[in-house]
């Protein structure tokens, strides 16, 4: 009798699944929070902030940036053409909204951290919009933050 009555509450909050994708959320925030802070990776963080300074250097010329001319390549190359330049575009325009002289390759780390810590909301909501139910969209979300890496 007291299960049928936890369900009833359970079946009837509709936001209630969506607690478990915002715990993710939190979860994710606080164990990847070294994301935004840590000194630049050498490796792949080097090329993506040297795009996203590309951008930022096309802008300044009044051109429109996708098509920017990356020295640092060989002999030069236009990387952009051959090379998803979408999250150069939003890095480049965060650091251009942002006050003050900001450090482009500090502004990739803290969206990669964004976009690392939202992933399960994300995830959550890409789901109700497939028509999947609250319950599985919540719980796929939640899990979502355990199989995911920097």
């Amino acid at each position: 009798m007291k299960l049928d009555r936890l369900a009833e509450v359970i079946a009837g909050h509709r936001a209630l699944p969506l607690l478990v994708p915002l715990a993710a959320v939190l979860w994710s925030g606080l164990a990847l929070c070294h994301e935004a802070a840590a000194p630049p990776d050498l490796n792949d963080s080097i090329v993506h902030a040297g795009l996203t300074r590309a951008v930022l250097g096309e802008w300044a010329e009044g051109r429109s940036g996708l098509d920017p001319w990356v020295a640092d390549w060989a002999f030069g190359y236009p990387v952009l053409r051959h090379y998803q330049p979408a999250s150069y575009l939003c890095t480049a325009a965060v650091t251009v909204l942002l006050p003050g002289d900001v450090d482009p390759a500090r502004v990739l780390d803290v969206l990669t951290w964004l976009g690392l810590c939202l992933h399960p909301l994300l995830l959550y909501a890409a789901a109700r919009w497939a028509g999947v139910d609250p319950w599985t969209a919540g719980l796929a979300g939640g899990l979502s933050c355990l199989v995911q890496s920097p």
